[in-house]
């Protein structure tokens, strides 16, 4: 399970949910496009670590 969350008050906003042969650069894209208010940061860690997710 992959979550975006709001990291002030801990609200899930977005959920994907993968087996686990799916790398978690894989669904950042999916994830943030179930956020609909404007997003400030993006923060994850070593498996986001990505060019493809520093351009989404």
């Amino acid at each position: 399970m992959h979550l975006g969350v709001d990291s002030e008050s801990g609200e899930i906003l977005g959920a994907v949910v993968t087996t686990n042969d799916v790398a978690d650069c894989e669904v950042l894209p999916d994830i943030l496009e179930q956020i609909e208010q404007p997003i400030e940061q993006v923060s994850g860690d070593g498996g986001y670590d990505t060019f493809g997710c520093y351009d989404t």
